[in-house]
Formats: C-alpha cells, structure tokens, sequence
C-alpha cells in the first residue's frame, strides 16, 4: 500500500508514519492554516484549549493503520469518518447508489461541531435561569391571591357548607399551575443532563476522542441542537402567564343549602383533556359566564430525547481470545455432511470432514438467489425461500425444499405463511424459527415478521414480530432466548440492534450492548454466528456499508458488551449457516465460495 501525505487542511504536505499515538507528533502550520482551523489565537483566553485541539488533529485510520483521518462523510445515511486511502472507495460506493457523497475535512466539521455546542449550551443556560426566576416568585403569586378569594367565601358559608370548602382547596392544590410547574421541573432536568452531555461531546473533540465525539453528534444533531426545550419553556411560562383562576361567589345564595352552593361556588378552568363537571344543572346566564371567560389550556410538552449510543466511553485496541466449548451441532449418529448450494444455478458443494467436491444437482430446477440453506440436527438439509427466477423474477418465494443428498434431488417440503428471501433461521428443540429478510431481491422490502415450522408435522404457525425489521441478520439459539443480530433495514441503513427472543413467553427485547473495542462499531449485514460457550456468541465477517469486513466479535450476552477477536484471512461475507462441530467453527463463504474453519485461535479457508 502506498503511503499518503496530507496537510491540516486535506492537502499533501508531510509522509505519515503508522502510529497509534499520535499526540506526540506536533504538525507545523502556517498562519493561516492555524486561522481557519482554531479561530483567532489571539484571544489569550482560548490558547490553552485551542493547543489541545491542535494537539488532536492526527488519528490514525482503522482500515489503513500507516494514514491518518482526514476527512468526514456528512451523508445522513453514512457519517463515516474516511482516511485519503478510503476516500475513492467511498466516492464509487455513493456513486454505485445514485447518490452524490457529502464529504468535508474533518477539522472544518469538527470545528463546527464544537461552535455549535458552544452556541446551544450558552443559549439553554441563559434560558433555564430565566426559567427558574420566574417559577420561583409567579406561580406563589397567584396562587397566593387566589388562595384569599377562597377564605373570604369561606368565611361566609363555613357554618354549613366546611367540607365543601376543603375539597376546593384541594382542587386549587390541584390546578394546572401545579402541572405547569412540574413540566418545567422535568424539563429542566432533561436540559441540564444535555447540557451535561455536550460538555463531554465538547471536552471529547479537543482530545484523541473527537472521532467517537463527532460520529455522536452527527448520529443525534437533532436531538443536540434543535431548539425545541427552550420553545417549551416559553410555552409554559405564557400559559401561566394567561391562566386564569376565580373563585365566583353569589351572595344571595349563600343562604342556600350545600346543593346550591354546589352551583355558585366553583372554580372554573378548562384543559386540552375534558375537565370533570362538577354539577349538572340547565344552561343558565351563571353557565354562560362560566363558558365565556378566559380558558386555561395545560399544554402537555414532550419529554427531551436523552441520545443513545453503542459505542462505550473507553474502546480499547486488544483482541480477546474466543474459545469453542459449546456442544457439537448434530446429534450423535447423525450425517454430519457439510453442505453449499450455490445461488441460480444447480451447483452443490459437499464437505465431508475432509474435502470438498463441486456436484451437480439432478433437477430441472435451479437454486433460488438469496435462499437459507439449513442443517437440521436431525440430518434434514432444507432450501429455505430465495426468490425462484424460473417463476417471479424478483419476488421471493414462500417454498421450502428438502435436499435429497444420495440422490442429489430438491424434493417440497412446505410453505411458509410468508414469502421471503435473505431470512435468518435457526433450530431449536423440534422447531425451525425464520426471523426477518425481505419480500423482494432488495433490501428496501425488509419486514419484520416471524414463524416457525414444526419439523414433525411440517406445519408452520406465526409467533410475535421483532421490534425491528430487517434482512441479512444472524439468529442463534442462546439459552431460553433466541439472538437476532445486526442486518439492514433498507438498502443504505444498518440494523444496529440486537434483539432477544423469549421462547417460552413468545416476547422480543432489546439488548443494550455497548462496543468496548475499536473498529467498524456497526453490527454487520450477512455475518456467520454461533453460539461457542456459555453467554458468548461468535460474530464472523459480514459488511459494514456494502464495505466486506474481516472482523469477528464476541457478543457476552451477560455482560452486554461486543469485544473483538482474533480477525479472518481477509474480509469475507456469509449468506450460510455456521455450525460447531468437535470444537470447530465451519462455515461456507459467499463469492467465491469457500470453507472456513478455525477455533478462534486460528482461521484457514479452503
């Protein structure tokens, strides 16, 4: 690979070294080099931050170790951060879409982001001050004076009518000023835990974290710097403002039982929710009044979204030793031949422990594209949907298929309630559960739909839907639960959770996992996994982007971290299932079509 040279600014100057501290290396600027990246230095104020921003500049890219990043992808469904090496690879990859990639230096969007941070902070501090003022000498106020009109006409009717006004009071304690001020009271926690979150996403862009800092501000630029809490606030403070609360009193009728106090002794108020009559009695000039004065409206305000990422504070750069314990996938005695069917055409490939031999299925019929092969720990070898050009050209196929192996023949074996094709599937007990995938040969048609066959009767039922659609993920059976991991949504958005399936209470859940090790932070599309040892699951390959990757990752389900491990030859993608057999992982790989094997310690293809 050639070695690159950049300047500050995305031009070529000076020949990088690989490094993975890049801190001590201090860059040499011209002046108005320094101008367009750390503002004016001289403002003594900032020097001191502005040399540590400085400081920061170099990190060196994950895909390319001996350049630096230098540039950052704006596209709303990309935010990669792209080294020179990855730029072109980039360019052609939004090309390939149609679309026209947003690239930027990375210093200029990093110098942006940390403007605008700047900017919310002073304007959301400035207005919950305010805010906290004005609560804190208005609401007393008015309630206060309403408070007096209550004694005075409670002064009048206290021989009869004590009990009545005791539930007014309480009504009072209960008016929408009291929710007003708990709606303040909520926001202004949500705004000072934002504000304590841009403090960090500010301290992390002037350090080595800027990266990690700008991929979490690009991802929730919405939730960061919309305006919407201080709009809230203003929303509330006129409401109050405009609040009306009077205690309406008839003289004459104080005299009166404690029924027609009940009808001239009121408070009168009216919310966004249908307020509770307090006496029904026919329209009179008293209702009329009531209807005609001014409304009281309680404003219900969205709570602010708290961000949320996957990526941990602290990623290390080490790699964790997997290590294969889990049981054998085929039940004893049964055929453990190994077996490929590759996509539109009638070619199989066999896998007898030893070697692999190429063969060619006795069938008018081809394989369906983008199918699921799957072996059944009973020895079944099913074809799984896939979209059968010989009938629909694009759309997928509901049909599962049974492999008769002696003689190389695809016999029906049933039909799945739904059609689908790029699914994912796994066994447990005498059930086959098929997860997500897409209606059509693309992406964009990703459902979020499960069933499951019974292998002894060959019926399939529904069972709950995911909470996410998507296609190309992985499913592992993992204890009680099943682990739906990663895939896409669409075309161009990676499915970035992982969801579990309750077998016994037919429940899906999110997982809330972080990355702790550095890399792609994505969940994969197209990867192999497989359940090597208690609470671990292997993530192999995949792609991240339509980018192939060579990673592997341990997921600890009960530790709800991702880990890396000991990486692949080269990146590979998997469109097969992964089994474990005497302590080995096996998988085929797609384009070309391969055999990988290895323990974790160790990976060979052949």
């Amino acid at each position: 690979m050639l070695n690159r040279s950049i300047s500050p600014a995305g031009g070529a100057s000076k020949k990088y070294q690989s490094s993975t501290s890049p801190a001590p290396r201090k860059p040499i600027f011209g002046q108005s080099e320094q101008s367009s990246i750390l503002g004016d230095l001289n403002n003594q104020s900032k020097i001191s931050n502005m040399t540590q921003f400085a400081n920061y500049m170099y990190v060196p890219c994950p895909s390319h170790q001996e350049l630096f990043i230098t540039n950052f992808c704006q596209d709303p469904q990309c935010f990669e951060p792209l080294c020179p090496e990855c730029i072109t690879n980039h360019i052609d990859f939004h090309q390939q879409k149609g679309l026209k990639g947003k690239i930027e230096n990375i210093q200029k969007v990093r110098k942006e982001h940390s403007a605008s941070i700047d900017e919310t902070v002073h304007k959301l501090t400035l207005r919950l001050n305010d805010q906290k003022r004005f609560f804190a000498e208005y609401p007393q106020q008015r309630y206060q004076s309403v408070m007096d009109q209550l004694r005075t006409a409670h002064q009048k009717c206290i021989e009869l009518v004590d009990n009545y006004f005791q539930n007014l009071q309480q009504q009072l304690k209960e008016s929408p000023l009291d929710d007003q001020v708990q709606e303040f009271t909520k926001i202004e926690s949500e705004g000072l835990k934002l504000i304590q979150t841009l403090n960090k996403l500010q301290e992390d862009l002037h350090n080595d974290n800027y990266v990690r800092s700008i991929i979490q501000i690009s991802e929730n630029r919405k939730n960061f710097f919309e305006s919407k809490y201080i709009t809230a606030m203003d929303t509330i403070q006129k409401n109050v403002e405009n609040a009306q609360l009077k205690v309406y009193i008839d003289d004459f009728q104080i005299k009166m039982i404690e029924e027609n106090i009940r009808k001239y002794c009121f408070f009168s108020k009216t919310t966004s929710v249908p307020a509770k009559v307090l006496y029904q009695q026919p329209q009179s000039e008293l209702d009329r009044e009531k209807e005609n004065h001014t409304k009281y409206i309680v404003q219900k305000i969205t709570p602010l979204i708290k961000p949320t990422t996957h990526i941990s504070d602290i990623l290390i750069n080490q790699q964790l030793q997997s290590n294969i314990t889990a049981p054998n996938h085929f039940d004893d005695g049964v055929d453990n031949t190994y077996i490929k069917l590759e996509d539109d055409t009638k070619n199989i490939f066999i896998y007898n422990g030893e070697q692999i031999q190429k063969k060619t299925l006795n069938t008018q019929l081809r394989v369906p594209s983008h199918h699921r092969f799957y072996h059944t720990k009973q020895g079944q070898y099913l074809i799984i949907g896939g979209i059968n050009k010989d009938k629909a050209r694009f759309k997928a196929t509901g049909s599962i298929l049974e492999l008769n192996l002696e003689q190389l023949t695809l016999l029906p074996h049933s039909e799945m309630i739904l059609p689908r094709a790029m699914t994912a599937c796994c066994q447990y007990d005498d059930y086959l559960y098929v997860v997500g995938g897409t209606t059509t040969n693309d992406e964009n048609t990703s459902i979020a739909k499960a069933e499951r066959l019974n292998l002894n009767t060959r019926k399939w039922t529904s069972i709950s839907d995911p909470q996410h659609k998507c296609s190309g993920c992985s499913l592992v059976h993992h204890g009680k639960y099943l682990v739906k991991i990663g895939g896409k949504t669409d075309i161009f958005t990676p499915c970035n959770q992982i969801e579990l399936y309750e077998i016994s209470k037919d429940n899906w859940a999110l997982l809330e996992y972080k990355f702790t090790s550095t890399g792609y932070l994505r969940l994969p599309f197209n990867a192999a996994a497989a359940t090597i040892s208690h609470g671990q699951i292997l993530i192999i390959g995949g792609s991240v982007h339509d980018v192939s990757s060579d990673e592997t990752q341990i997921l600890n389900i009960d530790e709800k971290t991702i880990k890396k491990s000991i990486p692949l030859p080269k990146p590979l993608e998997f469109s097969s299932q992964a089994i474990i057999t005497n302590g080995q992982l096996i998988a085929y790989t797609d384009d070309p079509i391969q055999l990988l094997t290895g323990t974790g310690e160790y990976w060979q293809l052949q």
